[in-house]
């Protein structure tokens, strides 16, 4: 039988992008009468499980000695892997899936004989690529990978030029979209969303506050979202004082949440690709972005289902906001388009590109 194994730190019964990636993976393996082995370190947003663990799937908790922190705790974390596939019987027919470059420092061609490597994009390639070590593994050991996959033809081009990846072993699959697509355009109205990791060294929520001081008051933004404590209560102090954003905590039902308003907003300094932006353009929300992220381009196209904004222009933003809500046809246009894109990452869709990889 053929096995599927796979590490990335975060368990996938929590809530994020990846995690939903896998659990998705998991039914794709499932399927296909595979075994699926994940292995991970710990539950992210605030170590609370959020989805039942599958019975189909073996996960295997890979414990962090303490005094780990920084790149000592990446790489740590690396060579706890790479032992970890000793223990399992090598066949031609079995995939390990990594999820960012670093973990390659330890993933010598003896952990990977007689199996395929699949590296993951999880996040923008210039994040994840971001630290000298990850460089260092990917320089040493990208050699090894048999197939890097990316969200975008955007980010297959930036991996082949900017970072000298063989375009042969790049494979463009989106992420699926968990939410079945609406059938109705969104409600017209002047209420604003985001759904995000409360986190402001990547979401940028200082921009946001920005761009709802300088829109006409009418409009309001409702924050949806889990995050450190931390960072929790100090989104609370910057928004205390500004009648027109609320942080609602946690989303429960998303597909109910965003039935609630008429445009998503997201600032982040940078994403992979944005499953929120999916969810909410299957809903038919149109997205004002900060094009900061390659899979912002290929989700967003410019004035038909939402803006992107360039150079964190808080004016702009505030412009376009108002310009694809200034009466109910120009908003049903772009939400109507909203909805015919959201084809583009029907979850049955990727998953059967999913299923045809694996069956390789």
């Amino acid at each position: 039988m053929k096995k599927i194994i796979s590490y990335h730190p975060n368990k996938s019964t929590g809530i994020g992008g990846i995690e939903t990636l896998m659990r998705s993976l998991q039914s794709v393996s499932n399927s296909l009468n595979s075994t699926f082995v994940e292995y991970y370190n710990d539950i992210a947003n605030n170590k609370k499980e959020h989805f039942d663990e599958s019975t189909s799937v073996i996960y295997e908790k890979i414990r962090i000695p303490r005094f780990a922190d920084g790149q000592i705790r990446e790489a740590i974390k690396g060579l706890l892997f790479a032992f970890k596939l000793i223990g399992h019987r090598k066949k031609s027919s079995d995939f390990i899936f990594i999820y960012h470059p670093v973990y390659l420092l330890f993933l010598f061609r003896f952990f990977l004989s007689k199996r395929r490597l699949i590296l993951v994009q999880s996040n923008s390639l210039d994040w994840l690529f971001s630290s000298k070590l990850a460089k260092l593994a990917f320089k040493l050991n990208g050699k090894n990978i048999h197939k890097f996959c990316v969200y975008t033809s955007f980010d297959r081009d930036k991996l082949e030029t900017n970072y000298n990846f063989n375009k042969e072993k790049i494979q463009i699959i989106p992420r699926g979209c968990k939410l079945k697509s609406s059938k109705n355009v969104a409600h017209y109205s002047k209420k604003l969303v985001t759904i995000a990791r409360i986190h402001e060294h990547q979401k940028n929520f200082d921009k946001m506050i920005e761009v709802m001081k300088k829109i006409d008051s009418n409009y309001t933004l409702d924050i949806y979202g889990l995050g450190a404590d931390e960072e929790v209560s100090s989104l609370k102090r910057k928004i205390a004082n500004i009648d027109n954003i609320n942080y609602l905590g946690p989303s429960i039902n998303v597909a109910e949440t965003l039935s609630s308003y008429s445009v998503f907003l997201m600032t982040s300094h940078y994403e992979g690709f944005g499953q929120t932006l999916i969810e909410a353009r299957s809903q038919g929300l149109p997205l004002v972005v900060f094009n900061n992220f390659e899979a912002a381009a290929w989700l967003i196209k410019q004035g038909e289902n939402g803006f992107l904004i360039n150079d964190n222009d808080v004016d702009d933003c505030v412009n376009k906001i108002e310009a694809l809500t200034i009466d109910q046809a120009t908003f049903n246009a772009f939400s109507n388009n909203c909805l015919k894109m959201a084809n583009e990452t029907d979850n049955e869709k990727v998953e059967k590109q999913w299923s045809q990889l694996l069956s390789e």
